[in-house]
């Protein structure tokens, strides 16, 4: 569908002023009212246009009378126009659509000035016309109605095509995240635009956006693989921080294309650390740019990083392994030591019952063997001592939980220092990993938490429970006529 051609045809005309850029057409040109088309073909007319986009027309009569003619009015408003007297008068008319991107398309109804728009402007802004149109989508396909064509780079693809279908090769937001840990711009804060927009996967021969997407691809890949960069006004600059700091600065306008720079690019943003390839590039970068230009970097290098990396990751294999060795071994040193610390307190109970029952039991003992044994063995002096070891217990309770919760805080404090100390070896995700994610730790932590709960519990009551039978066995409470004596007075207070 070639707009001008059936605008011309529909509307009988020798002459069309037509223009398109960025996200929006615009066609002006004269008609003989008698000659304006029916409503059937102006509906038609209106079909041609995408649906996802707004077409609206002006008309103008001799009298300055303005009309706005627009797909839910049109019947209307032409029936007002066919009403009026004829005349050879002609009626000025304006066609604009205003251009909106659903489900990542957008529409291109004239190829050609389109393209010449968007390329008659310097690369900065060249930059910034596709940055507003791709902004947060992961991709964008550029939808021709007027020529059968067909080229695409990762993110981006013109298509002469009613039902185009786009497989990306990346993911756009993942790369943009990346790059917030390798580099820092001053100029191009909140900007989302990449290298991989402009690199072109797929050409066609005579292709006017090879030259000038070729160059941008090389200036943003520069920018994305320097430790600090500034594109401001016509100048690019930044510098390289590896084993020496390496600054450069560059006319815009004058950068070739040097696709090497995008391989660099994308071979540290594509698996891996991206970190660790930054700063293995950054040295290789640095000592093999001494007497050449970061711009006449060649493939060289990135065989280089691709070498040093490949070594860095058998180190990291061998470190790995042993790292996760020591975690398993510290794991079940952990487990066995808060199980026997946690059993120790069961154990440690148990004991206590014993020596408590023991002591109950050889007084009773001694006053029934004894010459004079007492009517009621709970003397207040006995029941004094008994509650006094009682006492004892819940003091040795205390003692045993503290122990514990002491020795329980410096297992996780070892944790913590073991993890720590890889933390220059290895990110944070492949810690994680090796220590996964501290499922034994904490389901070990939760059983021991359980447990000390529970002994503590039994522990606690098991006093409660003497206390109170010691209470009410004896004839001299001392417990139960102190707290009396308590609460009366609170009550009277």
């Amino acid at each position: 569908m070639n707009i001008v051609k059936e605008t011309k045809s529909l509307f009988k005309l020798n002459t069309l002023n037509f223009f398109e850029r960025k996200k929006v057409v615009n066609m002006k040109f004269e008609v003989v009212r008698k000659e304006m088309p029916k409503s059937e073909q102006l509906y038609s007319y209106f079909q041609l246009f995408n649906k996802r986009d707004t077409v609206k027309i002006k008309i103008t009569d001799p009298d300055e009378n303005i009309e706005y003619l627009t797909e839910n009015s049109y019947k209307t408003i032409l029936q007002q126009i066919i009403a009026m007297p004829d005349s050879e008068d002609d009626l000025n008319i304006e066609v604009s659509v205003f251009k909106n991107i659903v489900d990542n398309k957008l529409s291109v109804y004239c190829y050609d000035e389109f393209t010449e728009n968007l390329l008659d402007n310097n690369i900065c802004s060249v930059i910034d016309i596709m940055e507003s149109f791709i902004g947060d989508l992961n991709y964008l396909i550029f939808e021709v109605f007027d020529k059968n064509i067909f080229w695409c780079t990762k993110t981006i693809m013109f298509i002469h095509n009613s039902k185009p279908i786009f497989n990306n090769e990346i993911d756009r937001n993942e790369r943009l995240e990346k790059s917030k840990m390798i580099s820092y711009n001053y100029s191009f804060i909140g900007k989302k635009i990449l290298p991989d927009d402009f690199y072109i996967t797929s050409d066609i021969e005579g292709n006017p956006y090879t030259e000038i997407f070729s160059k941008i691809t090389t200036l943003l890949s520069l920018s994305y693989i320097s430790s600090i960069y500034s594109i401001e006004g016509n100048k690019i600059s930044g510098c390289i921080n590896g084993q020496r700091t390496m600054q450069y600065e560059y006319i815009v306008e004058d950068i070739f294309c040097n696709l090497e720079l995008y391989k660099i690019y994308d071979w540290i943003y594509t698996d891996g650390n991206p970190s660790d390839k930054a700063t293995i590039a950054y040295n290789i970068i640095s000592l093999q740019c001494r007497n050449v230009k970061v711009i006449d970097i060649n493939k060289t290098a990135l065989h280089a990083m691709v070498t040093n990396y490949q070594l860095y990751l058998k180190e990291n294999v061998y470190q790995y392994l042993e790292l996760k060795n020591k975690i398993s071994t510290f794991i079940c040193e952990l487990v066995n030591g808060i199980s026997n610390d946690t059993i120790g307190i069961l154990s440690n109970f148990k004991n206590n019952i014993v020596a408590v029952f023991g002591f109950f039991l050889s007084v009773v003992l001694v006053n029934v063997v004894s010459s004079q044994p007492l009517e009621n063995i709970f003397t207040k002096e006995i029941t004094a001592i008994f509650e006094l070891v009682l006492v004892g217990s819940l003091i040795y309770f205390g003692l045993c939980l503290v122990e514990v919760c002491y020795k329980y805080k410096k297992f996780e404090k070892e944790y913590e220092n073991l993890k720590n100390n890889y933390k220059d070896v290895f990110s944070t995700i492949e810690i994680e990993e090796a220590f996964d994610n501290d499922v034994v730790f904490t389901e070990t932590k939760n059983t021991t938490n359980r447990c000390i709960l529970g002994y503590s519990v039994l522990w606690v009551v098991s006093i409660i429970v003497c206390f109170i039978a010691i209470e009410m066995m004896s004839d001299y409470p001392v417990i139960y006529p102190l707290l009396k004596s308590f609460l009366a007075k609170i009550i009277n207070f």
